[in-house]
């Protein structure tokens, strides 16, 4: 399996940034500030059938809830790595570190967090 790349940690934080902020604007087709909204990145958006996974995954969760939130965010990212990468990942060492590493990221910056609470309401839209 080929390392994982810090570069391919940022594209999965600008994924959430951009299902969060999807919620937002998805009536207008324009972001907050007016601008064209953009989509979720092509690695994101070409894997088919992620957005349902995601959201069976989510269903339950109250997004108000920040102990639901926080229960529910590793087993996103996990989702969304292991289809980027293939299910052989799993139990390779690095990707499980990569995972945890970057939850931690999320829990250490509170407008990361949110992301995470957006792109989890946008999910159940």
């Amino acid at each position: 399996m080929d390392p994982i790349r810090p570069s391919e940690a940022s594209a999965l934080i600008d994924a959430l940034r951009q299902l969060g902020k999807a919620s937002s604007s998805k009536s207008s087709g324009r972001t907050e500030g007016g601008q064209p909204k953009q989509g979720l990145p092509d690695a994101i958006v070409e894997q088919p059938g992620l957005r349902e996974e995601l959201r069976t995954l989510v269903a339950a969760v109250d997004t108000d809830d920040d102990a639901a939130v926080v229960a529910i965010r590793l087993p996103m990212l996990r989702c969304i790595l292991l289809r980027q990468w293939g299910g052989a990942a799993a139990n390779d060492q690095a990707f499980i570190g990569m995972v945890a590493a970057i939850d931690r990221t999320i829990s250490a910056d509170s407008r990361l967090a949110e992301l995470v609470r957006h792109a989890i309401r946008a999910l159940k839209e």
